[in-house]
């Protein structure tokens, strides 16, 4: 006798055993307003936003809960969500404008979500350059930011289910 399974059952078991769940990310369930002390980012509406503004107004206000937002929590517990690794003698040459360029493209993510943060930048032993951050969206953004100005060779690699990345990037002169 041959066994038949129903397709609506096997979509539930890819679907269980594929989910990726972010720990960092069950914070946004909160209701109400909040105010991130490390970064500054304001929690209302169920989103994480910049407002200084509002956090100059409101952040001695006893009334309002003060609380790690997700991408502090990871940057503190130094749990990067991607990793990118610039490489060459390019870099050595045009550090500056590198750095400059990635801080550029940095502040742009920052700006349309706070929850991508670098966690650190690393310089190597064998002269190349990291940088972790807190999710994959911003190495990506990053990697391709430094390709667009200056191409060379960009390479991504994806971890299982696409929640880390790591991304390279290499231009020798």
């Amino acid at each position: 006798m041959t066994r038949r399974l129903r397709k609506d059952w096997i979509g539930d078991i890819m679907h269980r055993f594929e989910t990726v769940e972010d720990p960092y990310l069950a914070e946004q369930k909160r209701a109400g307003i909040g105010i991130c002390p490390r970064c500054h980012a304001v929690f209302r509406n169920k989103r994480w936003r910049l407002d200084e503004k509002f956090y100059a107004e409101h952040k001695d206000d006893p009334a309002i809960p003060k609380f790690l937002c997700p991408g502090c929590r990871r940057a503190l517990d130094h749990y990067p969500g991607g990793y990118f690794t610039l490489q060459g003698s390019f870099l050595d040459k045009h550090l500056d404008e590198v750095m400059r360029v990635l801080n550029n493209e940095y502040e742009r993510a920052r700006a349309k979500n706070p929850l991508e943060q670098i966690i650190d930048i690393k310089d190597e032993p064998d002269g190349s350059l990291t940088v972790e951050t807190t999710n994959e969206r911003l190495a990506q953004r990053l990697g391709r930011a430094i390709y667009k100005a200056y191409k060379g060779e960009l390479t991504f690699n994806w971890s299982h289910m696409n929640k880390m990345v790591r991304v390279y990037w290499k231009r020798d002169s």
